[in-house]
């Protein structure tokens, strides 16, 4: 709620503070969540003679707290041990959590939300100054 400010995606994208490009992003990931990124590249066309922008747009969206990584998916030898990068696999926070997300995201201000993890956050770093976690939180 504190990096959405109070916005669903699609009321975002109406007041003209989200892009077509992440609208798109965000359609198909929530469309196809979970997903690998892999696969949503594939799907979106996103490719050298095709879309660009994938990893811009991911990012603008998981830190707006649209989507969130659902888990990493590394591959696997012939004896069954995972290697590698793990490949990120994208869903929604409304997917993810399901009801408990989504009846509650806006139940409060995004002012209270912020509050909320400050408190949280000085709670876990007492050391920290406020400056640093309210930069932290942006």
């Amino acid at each position: 709620n504190a990096r959405r400010d109070g916005y669903d995606f699609d009321a975002r994208f109406d007041d003209g503070l989200a892009t077509w490009a992440d609208k798109a992003l965000f359609e198909l990931v929530d469309a196809n969540a979970p997903a690998l990124s892999t696969y949503l590249k594939r799907l979106g066309g996103y490719n050298k003679e095709g879309r660009t922008g994938f990893d811009a747009s991911i990012t603008r969206l998981q830190t707006q707290g649209y989507v969130i990584v659902n888990d990493f998916v590394y591959a696997v030898d012939r004896k069954g041990r995972a290697y590698g990068w793990g490949t990120a696999e994208y869903t929604t926070p409304e997917k993810f959590w399901g009801a408990a997300f989504t009846d509650r995201v806006y139940q409060c201000s995004p002012e209270e939300s912020r509050e909320r993890l400050m408190g949280r956050l000085s709670a876990l770093f007492p050391n920290a100054r406020e400056a640093a976690l309210r930069k932290f939180l942006g």
